[in-house]
């Protein structure tokens, strides 16, 4: 009679086995009858008492009770950020899209650890939000202690309150409740939340700008109804991607246009995304996008799929370069009026 041992089990999981007996001849009998067995607890639970539900999202500072080696691992004592909670993870106030908190003073090698529950067996996109200010980062997420994911990595977002996503999508996870690990490859970054959706389960927004103005003049367009924009003067239109699920199927812009002459509107590039409404310095303008013929005052429409798909994928926020081949000045409406510039995207 022989023993078997089985390793790398998760705790408080059910496993089940069966077997065969083979003789010296190789003749093989009948399968066992199936025998189950729940392996033992860690002392490991989820934090609140319930298993984070996939699809859903997870946020970094709700990691399982269970305290240092167990639930987490995290190199120095105290909590540095002194928020939320009362161990050495360290947890500060963050300003990412619905607030709350994040985990930050990230060394490398630390990692957290959160019992989720996967309500079927599938692919999924998963999308963690980051942050840092100089050095950008690197880390993989795990599944019943197998890398899901591979490194996940991102550039500086020039703040430890600029917020980008990483993106891991078509991911294949098991159903049921399991123990998913953010695992910190390198230092120096912030983590605010983990979303995971199901592959292909697709959705629509419609988002209206966080920020407008014209370089020539940014008063001209940093508090009225309307912008300015001019065959060599640029407006600049800039919008928050950070709803929006990847990948991007379809992006359109529109622009209500206010004045009278006939002209030509063109949408382009921007070389950046880090410019003051108010005060510059405004990017450079960069590939066309797309053109309209406008006949008059209208809403008029622009195709900006391919750049809106880069964007959101990359630092979850998208500017648009706008002029028109009239000699004059000329006015779209703001971010502020009635009518103001909507991107809507479909993912």
């Amino acid at each position: 009679m022989s023993n078997y041992s089985d390793t790398g089990l998760s705790p408080e999981t059910q496993y089940c086995y069966t077997v065969t007996a083979v003789d010296t001849s190789s003749n093989e009998s009948s399968e066992s009858a199936q025998d189950c067995a729940t392996t033992e607890s860690t002392g490991q639970s989820p934090y609140g008492g319930t298993a984070w539900a996939i699809p859903g999202t997870i946020e970094a500072e709700d990691y399982d009770e269970g305290g240092e080696g167990v639930a987490y691992h995290d190199t120095d004592s105290g909590n540095n950020g002194g928020a939320y909670r009362s161990e050495d993870v360290d947890i500060q106030s963050c300003s990412d899209t619905g607030g709350g908190y994040n985990v930050g003073w990230i060394d490398a090698d630390e990692w957290l650890e959160y019992t989720v529950d996967v309500s079927s067996a599938g692919s999924y996109d998963i999308e963690v939000r980051v942050a840092s200010q100089s050095a950008g980062g690197n880390l993989h997420i795990e599944f019943g202690g197998v890398d899901k994911t591979g490194t996940l990595s991102f550039g500086a977002t020039g703040g430890w309150q600029t917020w980008t996503s990483v993106y891991a999508n078509g991911v294949s996870l098991d159903a049921g409740q399991q123990v998913m690990r953010i695992y910190m490859e390198s230092a120096s970054f912030n983590v605010n939340k983990v979303i995971i959706t199901e592959s292909g389960a697709g959705g629509s927004t419609t988002l209206t700008p966080t920020a407008d103005a014209l370089d020539w003049d940014p008063s001209w367009g940093c508090d009225g109804d309307y912008t300015f924009f001019g065959q060599w003067d640029y407006a600049y239109i800039r919008f928050d991607l950070s709803t929006v699920g990847t990948p991007v199927s379809s992006a359109t812009l529109g622009l209500q246009y206010i004045s009278a002459p006939a002209l030509t509107i063109y949408v382009w590039e921007a070389s950046s995304d880090s410019w003051d409404e108010c005060n510059g310095p405004y990017p450079s303008r960069g590939t066309q996008l797309d053109s309209a013929s406008a006949s008059g005052p209208g809403w008029y429409e622009f195709d900006v799929t391919s750049y809106v798909a880069s964007e959101a994928s990359g630092d979850g926020e998208v500017t648009f370069c706008v002029t028109q081949d009239h000699n004059d000045w000329q006015q779209l409406a703001s971010r502020i009026s009635s009518n103001p510039p909507e991107l809507t995207v479909n993912w």
